[in-house]
């Protein structure tokens, strides 16, 4: 029987190393036959740092590419709905719900379906919670650390 790796603490000197290379590294690399917009990459980036790097399985990366193109539609559709109103005029000039809203509930659904499929909604189904809660943690104050730090030369 073979052991499964485990997770060191959270609170342990390797587990804040690890969180800073993490945060130092590039986003996970997208499996080639995936496309990403130019116009999903903020929503990607989003996604993807809502788990650790090595949560990331390559079907995992598809779902999460998936999911930012949904939520890039959907703040596109959001804002032509805005231009043109939730109540449009029909071919008959009588007033009608602008087919845009049954579109943008449409992605909703999508969207809100993929994130429980990657079980990004809530409880996240793998080990400790707490010891994963606080690995999360980690990596994103270390994230938050190399963003403040990239505008600043560390040799000066």
């Amino acid at each position: 029987m073979t052991k499964s790796k485990r997770r060191n603490p959270s609170s342990s000197i390797s587990a804040q190393i690890g969180a800073m290379a993490n945060a130092a590294a590039p986003l996970p690399k997208m499996p080639p036959h995936v496309t990403v917009r130019d116009r999903d990459i903020p929503f990607l980036h989003v996604v993807l740092r809502a788990r650790l790097r090595e949560e990331w399985t390559g079907p995992d990366l598809v779902l999460a590419a998936e999911l930012a193109r949904v939520q890039s539609d959907m703040v596109t559709e959001s804002l032509l709905l805005d231009q043109e109103g939730t109540i449009v005029r029909n071919r008959f000039g009588e007033p009608d719900v602008n087919p845009r809203q049954r579109i943008l509930d449409g992605l909703s659904r999508r969207s809100l379906a993929l994130m429980r499929s990657m079980k990004l909604a809530g409880d996240a189904g793998v080990g400790d919670k707490r010891q994963l809660g606080n690995a999360r943690a980690l990596q994103r104050q270390a994230e938050a650390l190399r963003e403040g730090l990239s505008g600043e030369s560390l040799l000066a």
